[in-house]
């Protein structure tokens, strides 16, 4: 029961973080969390909601500061694909279903590498975040993701 009560809180807060995003809010911050086995690990977060934003998502940048990250954000539930090309730094990246719920991890994506790297599942978000934050923070498949409203 306890479960399902923070399944659905999750959905709540996940979704209405993600409708507070507004196309002149690029480039803002928003707070986000992953509750895990271990406890509760927090970022600091860009959204990439329109497709031009998601096309460049981190690519060009050099470095990407601790606990923070991109969310790449879509309006259905689909299988997404990403990959690396033009991209500087190892990313991990979280695949979230429309429940808030991690569906699937990739980690450790490797620079410039432009091999395909599926979501496996319908998702509507993926989190990339610096490698290697995946294993350090405990994050695991079945773990909640929350959003909140603009810092």
């Amino acid at each position: 029961m306890y479960r399902l009560l923070i399944c659905l809180a999750s959905l709540i807060v996940f979704t209405l973080g993600a409708s507070v995003v507004h196309a002149e809010d690029q480039g803002a911050l928003y707070p986000l969390q992953i509750i895990t086995q271990q406890g509760t690990v927090r970022y600091t977060v860009e959204v990439a909601r329109s497709v031009q934003e998601q096309k460049l998502g981190l690519m060009f940048r050099e470095s990407l500061p601790p606990d923070h990250g991109m969310v790449f954000l879509h309006a259905q539930p689909q299988v997404l694909q990403m990959w690396m090309k033009s991209t500087l730094i190892g990313l991990d990246m979280i695949f979230i279903d429309q429940f808030g719920t991690v569906r699937h991890i990739h980690e450790g994506a490797k620079p410039h590498d432009e091999t395909v790297i599926s979501s496996v599942h319908a998702v509507v978000a993926v989190l990339e975040v610096n490698a290697s934050v995946v294993r350090r923070d405990g994050i695991s498949v079945g773990d909640i993701v929350t959003m909140g409203p603009r810092l």
